[in-house]
């Protein structure tokens, strides 16, 4: 448990100007910058941790952590990151392994376009399973996103309304 709180504060400082951390014996609470989503991290979830450098620049790294319910979360330049969750979307096909908050903010972004364009219903719609396997994947992990959540559900309201 000593040597996740170790690993974990040592990335915070190695990569400032991404979270405001505090800490106890038992969690680290962290708060992304970008977002202002808080996560508390309880140290005696995390089963595993790794660092990896980031292929597409090798002078940066993240930090993977394995909790244990089988999730896992990762510290990375985009702030927290995470794997969608399919049990409420189902199986779709991703591009990428995890996602950030960013990412989900720019799906929102999309999705409030594509909703206003009658002809674009299908890609609004599978836009919104996306969306749903990413909220599902940050709730997985502790992340309050109960407001992106219920702009998905009051945009899923409109576009059953309008067909």
């Amino acid at each position: 448990m000593l040597n996740f709180k170790v690993q974990i504060l040592s990335w915070i400082r190695k990569n400032p100007g991404i979270f405001l951390v505090q800490e106890n014996k038992k969690e680290i609470s962290l708060q992304e910058i970008y977002s202002q989503k808080e996560l508390k991290i309880q140290l005696s979830k995390i089963t595993d941790s790794e660092e990896k450098k980031n292929s597409l620049n090798p002078l940066e790294t993240y930090l993977i952590l394995l909790l244990d319910n089988a999730s896992q979360l990762v510290l990375c330049q985009q702030g927290i990151a995470f794997p969608p969750d399919f049990t409420h979307s189902g199986e779709l096909n991703l591009p990428n392994a995890v996602y950030c908050i960013k990412d989900i903010n720019n799906f929102l972004h999309q999705l409030r376009h594509l909703a206003l364009e009658s002809d674009r219903r299908k890609e609004a719609l599978e836009l919104i399973l996306i969306l749903i396997a990413l909220l599902d994947g940050a709730k997985k992990i502790g992340l309050q996103v109960q407001e992106e959540t219920q702009e998905v559900e009051g945009i899923l309201n409109l576009i059953e309304k309008s067909s």
